[in-house]
């Protein structure tokens, strides 16, 4: 069970009536979660009804869990649908829920991108540039020519969906977008890392595979 403990006001949970351009969609994949209260994430309206997420509280144990993204829908509370609910109804299910609830959470892919780090997730927007992320962050990379030429910035991407990983310029490389972006966090590792070692290892086998 993942326990929850999103920030309230008082005895009122922090929401925000805003609307906001989150697309709908049907299929959206999603994921239950097991959460206790008090919750703690700002929910704002969408256009087409029903909640998304627009803020994590710090310290908070939603953003402590790293399970919970921004851009998030809110599908169902204890198995209620409420994709379509207005700001109100679905702000009742959540009020009037015991305890400890299940929320069914709904990600559209390329919406919102998360990197892993040894300081925990970190929240960007599909194509961003991956190096003022680390810097800002203080995930330390060595720098020569900044222009992708030298490779001496060269980390390694490990997308924790898709389980495969690879090199990475961190001066040139953009988070994926669209289709190509990951439902789950991208973890920059050290080019010596045993994923990156496991995978160099790989590509070895394959070129001698193909010289023989």
């Amino acid at each position: 069970m993942v326990a929850l403990i999103l920030s309230t006001r008082g005895s009122s949970l922090l929401v925000s009536r805003s609307r906001a351009g989150i697309p709908r969609c049907e299929e959206l994949p999603s994921f239950d979660l097991t959460l206790a209260k008090p919750l703690g994430i700002v929910f704002e309206e969408s256009d087409g009804g029903g909640l998304f997420v627009a803020e994590l509280q710090p310290g908070g144990s939603a953003a402590e869990s790293a399970t919970v993204w921004p851009y998030d829908l809110l599908l169902a509370v204890d198995g209620r649908d409420c994709r379509d609910a207005d700001f109100d109804s679905a702000m009742d299910l959540l009020i009037d829920a015991p305890p400890t609830l299940t929320l069914t959470i709904g990600r559209e892919r390329g919406r919102a991108a998360a990197l892993r780090l040894p300081g925990g997730l970190v929240f960007a927007s599909p194509g961003d540039e991956l190096s003022p992320i680390l810097r800002r962050c203080k995930y330390e990379v060595e720098y020569d020519c900044l222009e992708g030429s030298c490779g001496v910035c060269e980390v390694f991407l490990q997308d924790e969906e898709a389980e495969t990983g690879r090199p990475v310029r961190a001066c040139k490389k953009r988070l994926p977008t669209g289709k190509s972006a990951s439902l789950m966090p991208l973890a920059v590792l050290p080019r010596d890392s045993p994923e990156a070692r496991a995978y160099d290892a790989a590509m070895e086998e394959r070129l001698k595979r193909r010289t023989t």
